[in-house]
């Protein structure tokens, strides 16, 4: 540009890359190397990661900025909601235990005198030695 067109136009000088960097190729022209997570010609655009369903077992997807966050639906977990799908309608729990299903799986409350996962171990009550003044403990 100029009257003798010896002014140098510099396509980068706007910086119209909006979430990118301006690469002059010619003078007057120019292309944009995006940041990841965006897309378009000037990087304008965020690319929307749940577009590729990447949460399983019916998880809400939220968008994020060149990621993804799963919601999972009670009894799953992991990134994706890829684990789980607990459901205490098997009868996990033994011994007349509660199941509760939670985030991670399921968890049995278990009846006085069991524990374990799924309140399959009867405690022994008299191996703490309870009774005190020569009182013999009965289980």
């Amino acid at each position: 540009t100029g009257p003798r067109c010896e002014l140098t136009i510099n396509a980068c000088a706007s910086h119209p890359c909006r979430f990118g960097t301006c690469q002059q190729i010619l003078p007057g022209f120019y292309y944009c190397l995006c940041l990841p997570g965006y897309t378009g010609f000037n990087c304008q655009t965020d690319i929307n990661e749940c577009t590729s369903l990447p949460c399983l077992n019916k998880a809400t997807c939220i968008d994020m900025i060149n990621a993804f966050n799963c919601t999972c639906p009670n009894g799953y977990s992991g990134n994706q909601c890829q684990y789980g799908g607990y459901q205490c309608n098997s009868g996990p729990c033994l011994n007349n235990g509660t199941c509760i299903v939670t985030n991670t799986g399921y968890q049995c409350t278990c009846p006085a005198g069991l524990t374990g996962n799924r309140c399959e171990i009867d405690i022994n009550e008299c191996s703490s030695s309870p009774c005190q003044n020569a009182g013999i403990c009965l289980q």
